[in-house]
């Protein structure tokens, strides 16, 4: 599916990633839930649940469950964060973290959608789950414990964070031109259900769905793909994907494909 650029004209995806095309980018957003249970729907983020979006900006704290997660540590030593400020701006900032103790962010985020280990110790990679939330969570051995305040976690090893959540920013046009989502094989399960659901709210709205499809399998199933006729998303708006299963502890994992244009 070819893409446009501001003023309207057709351009191949290709030219766009490789940053040949002003004013446009691609933001390739991808979750995983490794536990979708029966009786709910929840967002695809490996941290579980429905994800919480904050109403006001707030500083982030950050900490991991593994001591060695640290500057001077084996695990992980510094993460780069991406989000949007009290005016969904743009910002990025980068953490030095202090293992399971709180480490907190010196500007102020409307939205976290985004982390990524920058540098490590021997160990290559994080050891512990690196959480991301509103700092005035109370935090035991490095895990905060209000849900709610949560907006991004590191799994263990995976270096980054894996949840199908974005907020497009100010002064950008979204375009959404491609979504998946794949069911994981759950050992012992049969004739598993799961349906997926693209999610958009606009800026003052609420969440409206825009997209389903059902995957079923026992063992692993996967759909759809390119998305046909391509969905806007005007500046501030929120999309995310979420799903439910017929069976307890299903792996649910999602991606989704975006493009944004500078406003003129």
């Amino acid at each position: 599916m070819d893409l446009i650029d501001k003023q309207g004209n057709s351009v191949s995806n290709l030219k766009v990633l490789a940053g040949q095309v002003k004013d446009c980018s691609i933001i390739n957003k991808f979750g995983e839930n490794p536990d979708v249970d029966t009786g709910s729907i929840e967002d695809i983020w490996a941290y579980g649940g429905t994800y919480t979006l904050f109403t006001t900006a707030v500083k982030l704290g950050f900490s991991s469950g593994s001591a060695v997660d640290t500057s001077a540590g084996t695990g992980a030593r510094t993460i780069r964060i991406y989000g949007l400020d009290a005016d969904y701006n743009q910002i990025t900032e980068d953490v030095i973290l202090n293992g399971q103790t709180k480490v907190e962010t010196t500007l102020l985020y409307l939205r976290h959608f985004r982390a990524k280990v920058l540098t490590a110790g021997s160990g290559m990679t994080n050891a512990g789950i690196i959480y991301g939330y509103d700092t005035s969570d109370t935090v035991t051995a490095g895990v905060p414990q209000t849900a709610t305040k949560v907006q991004s976690t590191i799994s263990i090893g995976e270096g980054q964070t894996l949840q199908c959540i974005y907020t497009v920013p100010l002064g950008y046009d979204g375009y959404l031109f491609g979504y998946i989502a794949a069911l994981g094989k759950l050992t012992g399960a049969t004739n598993r259900e799961s349906n997926i659901y693209l999610k958009l709210r606009e800026y003052g709205s609420v969440f409206q769905t825009k997209r389903v499809f059902g995957l079923h399998s026992t063992g692993g199933s996967i759909g759809p793909g390119n998305e046909i006729s391509g969905l806007y998303l005007p500046p501030k708006s929120d999309i995310k994907m979420s799903a439910d299963s017929t069976e307890n502890n299903s792996d649910v994992s999602a991606w989704m494909d975006i493009e944004l244009i500078k406003r003129i």
